[in-house]
């Protein structure tokens, strides 16, 4: 019985090893992949016409046209001129003058105070135009994958916390490493 006993312990011993191996070969081919797919990133705005989306905060509504249009079911019609201080990318901290057009279909009426995306458009002759993209739902967002992931690993306890895990390494392997090498025509 003793032997069994032990050819077993060193079995699973050298299962442990194999795995730990697979998984620090897995580690290095992904950084290396990272490294490989890494893109410059310059501090430097790109030259001609280019547009980013970013965010700011309302500080201040201009002028503001929109009403509720009974034809369309109620839905905000109309325009509004915001002053926004943006809060990322590269004219982060500046006040700009912002359009908002407001639809049936799309855009919606904005508030002193709230979080809004937006579109920068940056011209080669220095002029720059914002508009409003949407309302900004970063933290509605975080919230929900952590209530997602919260109650995934309740209910899967350790099961449902290695599927998390894996979800996370897949997201980033086609986000840091499939998307850039597709981009770069591999």
């Amino acid at each position: 019985m003793k032997p069994l006993k032990q050819a077993k312990i060193r079995l699973k011993s050298s299962q442990n090893r194999l795995t730990f191996t697979v998984l620090a070969v897995a580690a290095v081919i992904f950084l290396v992949l990272c490294l490989v797919c890494r893109t410059p990133e310059s501090d430097t705005a790109p030259e001609g016409d280019y547009a980013e989306y970013e965010t700011g905060r309302v500080i201040k509504i201009m002028n503001d046209t929109t009403f509720r249009d009974p034809v369309s079911d109620n839905a905000y019609r109309g325009e509004q001129t915001l002053v926004v201080e943006v809060t990322s990318g590269q004219y982060e901290g500046e006040q700009l003058l912002v359009d908002n057009a407001v639809g049936p279909l799309f855009g919606v009426p904005v508030k002193v105070g709230d979080s809004i995306v937006m579109i920068i458009s940056t011209y080669e002759n220095g002029d720059v135009r914002a508009t409003v993209h949407e309302y900004n739902r970063e933290t509605a967002l975080v919230i929900v994958i952590l209530l997602f992931m919260l109650a995934t690993v309740l209910v899967g306890g350790k099961t449902g916390a290695k599927s998390l895990l894996g979800l996370i390494i897949t997201v980033i392997c086609i986000f840091r490493i499939l998307i850039p090498l597709l981009m770069k025509g591999l």
